[in-house]
């Protein structure tokens, strides 16, 4: 509704930005930081799911520089600005995160239903889990920004930048997994046979 009362006040000039989720330094969303928060542990840590669940994330630099770009350009439509054109796997995009904070942490992929069984809540305690139904938020066609000119740093650059800010990062984390909970859900998981 928004994007249409914009387009019906300023026809053919508004940039309708769908940016998916926005990651980087500053972000209190904790959605991507928790990741990093965990793994510094050095404790075994959960990948939730099917470890080849697709993510798409934005680097919000790169969404700035874009827009900006485009402002001064006069674009105008509606783009899915996130990226990239093919998902991350998730276990890619934790690897990432684990090698920008020096983990070691050991990575156990659980089955959903184990997590589920362990009273461990998705996204509130585990960002990016999404079983087969919910996986087209994380399949948005992006083509048409990246052609506009939407870049996109690699992971592991923006996964460094988000490590070093958040070394030193003190607001109250939102979304946290207890470390007693998270052992717990896999040592389930190993006795089931993991």
């Amino acid at each position: 509704m928004c994007e249409a009362a914009a387009e019906a006040a300023f026809p053919g000039r508004t940039l309708q930005v769908r940016a998916g989720f926005i990651v980087g330094p500053h972000d209190v969303s904790d959605r991507f930081l928790s990741w990093f928060d965990r793994l510094r542990r050095g404790t075994p840590a959960i990948v939730p799911g099917d470890p080849a669940t697709p993510v798409q994330i934005v680097d919000v630099a790169d969404l700035a520089a874009w827009i900006l770009r485009g402002a001064r350009r006069g674009l105008a439509g509606a783009f899915n600005a996130t990226g990239p054109a093919r998902p991350y796997a998730l276990i890619d995009v934790v690897h990432a995160a684990a090698h920008a904070v020096g983990s070691r942490s050991r990575l156990v992929c659980v089955p959903s239903d184990v997590l589920l069984a362990a009273g461990v809540e998705p996204w509130s305690e585990l960002p990016y889990w999404l079983d087969p139904p919910d996986r087209v938020l994380m399949r948005a066609g992006v083509g048409k920004a990246l052609a506009s000119g939407l870049t996109l740093r690699p992971l592991r650059e923006t996964c460094a930048a988000i490590a070093a800010w958040s070394a030193t990062a003190t607001h109250e984390r939102r979304i946290a997994l207890a470390p007693q909970k998270e052992a717990q859900a896999i040592a389930a998981y190993d006795r089931r046979g993991g």
